[in-house]
């Protein structure tokens, strides 16, 4: 899916911007300039531009939550603190509402800088929402410049909300038997897919333009119609749902039996 949610601009500091240990300096730059959820790969993502610097990319399949924080062109990237909580009381702020930088949770240095990095946390981790705080420093030749992400603002920082997105998932593998004499009487493509498909958890999607068999239908009638390697056996195939980068499989196996 393709939908701009939000679009926010910011001024960002021209030179170099420290960072304070304690609370964040007054200067840094407070930059939201994109917020939008897309689809990369076939993936929905959340994304947010620090400035021309860089970027950073949410997205999470049945098992983990990924955050890719991205350097762009020239940039490197040289220091991240990442900070994420159900609510935003607990984040690490002041009594005035400021963060404290070195007290949120994941804390990244790069030396040498890197291009990017990806955090990755247990699905479950932190609940189906939950608040995301990302204060990420860049270098630009000499200079260094930090940035925060995000589209609700804290006293002189940023941050925003992420909801789980429901990931394709095919379900348990499965397998069934069935005797020689009822496998010969499936007389069409049509019927043999039904038989597999009859396997899939409930609620999986079983449309014929959804989903993809490896090997395929056709492929196992061929073989099973073999004369020398059909017959009794096993007959095993991958079914897959998604697209690109977010995709689940399952192994579904018929097991033709002797009558």
């Amino acid at each position: 899916m393709k939908k701009l949610l939000l679009l926010v601009l910011s001024a960002f500091c021209l030179g170099a911007c420290s960072v304070d240990p304690v609370e964040t300096d007054p200067i840094d730059a407070q930059l939201v300039v994109m917020d939008a959820v897309f689809e990369i790969n076939g993936c929905s993502v959340t994304t947010f531009n620090y400035a021309d610097a860089g970027r950073i990319e949410v997205r999470n399949d049945l098992e983990f939550i990924y955050l890719k924080i991205i350097a762009n062109g020239d940039y490197d990237l040289v220091q991240s603190n990442l900070h994420i909580d159900a609510d935003i009381s607990g984040f690490p702020t002041t009594r005035n509402g400021g963060i404290i930088i070195n007290k949120m949770d994941n804390q990244r240095s790069f030396n040498p800088a890197v291009q990017e990095y990806t955090y990755q946390f247990p699905l479950n981790s932190f609940g189906d929402s939950f608040l995301v705080g990302a204060h990420t420093g860049f270098q630009l030749g000499k200079k260094k410049y930090n940035f925060w992400a995000g589209d609700l603002s804290g006293n002189q920082w940023s941050y925003f909300e992420y909801n789980l997105y429901e990931h394709p998932n095919a379900g348990a593998d499965k397998s069934r038997e069935i005797t020689f004499s009822a496998a010969q009487a499936l007389s069409s493509w049509d019927e043999v897919r039904k038989v597999y498909v009859g396997m899939l958890d409930p609620g999986v999607p079983k449309g014929v333009k959804v989903g993809t068999f490896d090997p395929s239908i056709w492929d196992l009638i061929n073989r099973f119609n073999h004369p020398t390697l059909g017959g009794v056996g096993k007959y095993t195939t991958v079914y897959t749902i998604g697209e690109g980068d977010c995709t689940d499989s399952v192994t579904l196996t018929l097991n033709v039996v002797a009558d």
